[in-house]
């Protein structure tokens, strides 16, 4: 077969070359083939495939050959599995270089993480876990994992879109707390993730805070808050231990949306060294984000579970961090969120993120 036919097999963002490439990697011992392959929503940065596997031989023909990377650990038993290909640029904007080494640490995270995903050590009512890694390539920018997916499972910003029963609430958010508490006990390096480290501090962080400085409806207020978020940054705790680094409601997937028994926390890539309550003040900010979004256009999300899911958060969370201002650090995201992504129905994104500060002292119990 002509040399030509190598370049489909290596372009992950394509059906076509992710069946061509995962195919190199089943041991002629499962005695499976590639069937079919599904693109997944993959954020806005990554490709995210479900493969799916059929018993037999197989006889896709692969080209040029590939350089041996050795079979993937996938078990006899599995049917699917998930092939997430980390991109140079974000999906939604080109012209945003990200570190492509983002597969090795998602992978090394997933590994180092797992040891810590057991039941017993959490009283929350639902337990969380992660998926496990089978294979990750440095050349290929590739990582293959355990498929999760079930047929009734549900990312959380879809969840929210319907009424949801409170005490099932109250389980999912002492979940969500019992894993932030948990990640900073991983295991941690001071120059781990150093490429997304930067990214976040050399572009995102800027931006959030002239957002903020920015926002005219806040008034006066708009460079004291930007000056508590810049102060929070330093907090001394500011890079104590790992964090997951990008929790949001996408980030969980219920196994079962109308009896989770369940949490499955996806995508580590952005996992680095953060405060102990980064995580939740980013989870949080997700929902004061989506809050902002049902009051100007309602119907998106259920006001009921939204609210609720708010209250019951930072309930769980207690007790917090006293020295850390909260509050600034959600709405530095908030002013992130509102301003880059669509989804939540915020049309006024300064209404969004004037509304949030008039909330977040309260909400913490705090008149700042």
């Amino acid at each position: 077969m002509a040399s030509s036919d190598a370049a489909p097999a290596l372009d992950l963002t394509t059906s076509e070359g992710v069946s061509r490439y995962t195919a190199t990697l089943l041991d002629p011992a499962l005695k499976k083939r590639v069937a079919d392959v599904d693109l997944l929503s993959g954020g806005f940065a990554n490709y995210v495939w479900r493969v799916m596997l059929a018993s037999g031989p197989d006889f896709v023909q692969h080209g040029v050959p590939l350089p041996a990377e050795g079979y993937a650990a996938i078990p006899s038993t599995a049917t699917t599995f998930i092939l997430k290909y980390f991109a140079p640029q974000m999906r939604t904007n080109g012209e945003v270089d990200l570190p492509q080494d983002r597969a090795v640490h998602e992978h090394n995270a997933l590994v180092l993480i797992a040891a810590r995903r057991a039941p017993s050590r959490s009283s929350a009512k639902i337990p969380w876990t992660v998926p496990t890694p089978y294979h990750f390539s440095r050349t290929r920018y590739a990582l293959i994992m355990e498929d999760v997916g079930t047929p009734n499972a549900m990312l959380m910003l879809k969840y929210f879109e319907s009424p949801r029963p409170r005490d099932q609430l109250a389980a999912l958010a002492d979940a969500i707390i019992a894993f932030t508490r948990a990640v900073p006990k991983a295991g941690a390096t001071k120059d781990m993730n150093p490429d997304m480290t930067a990214l976040f501090d050399g572009s995102l962080e800027p931006s959030f805070q002239r957002t903020i400085a920015e926002c005219e409806l806040l008034g006066a207020d708009a460079e004291k808050w930007a000056n508590r978020i810049a102060a929070a940054l330093k907090h001394p705790r500011a890079r104590s231990g790992r964090i997951f680094g990008d929790l949001w409601p996408n980030s969980i997937l219920l196994d079962n949306a109308d009896a989770p028994t369940r949490i499955t926390v996806l995508d580590w890539e952005c996992s680095r060294l953060g405060h102990p309550d980064q995580d939740f003040a980013q989870y949080l900010a997700h929902l004061v984000a989506i809050r902002a979004g049902i009051r100007q256009t309602p119907g998106l999300f259920d006001a009921g579970a939204v609210n609720a899911m708010i209250d019951l958060l930072v309930a769980a969370a207690k007790p917090l961090d006293e020295t850390y201002d909260h509050a600034a650090m959600v709405l530095r995201f908030v002013a992130g969120y509102l301003t880059w992504y669509s989804y939540f129905g915020v049309k006024d994104v300064a209404r969004g993120i004037a509304e949030a500060a008039q909330e977040l002292d309260s909400m913490f119990g705090k008149g700042k």
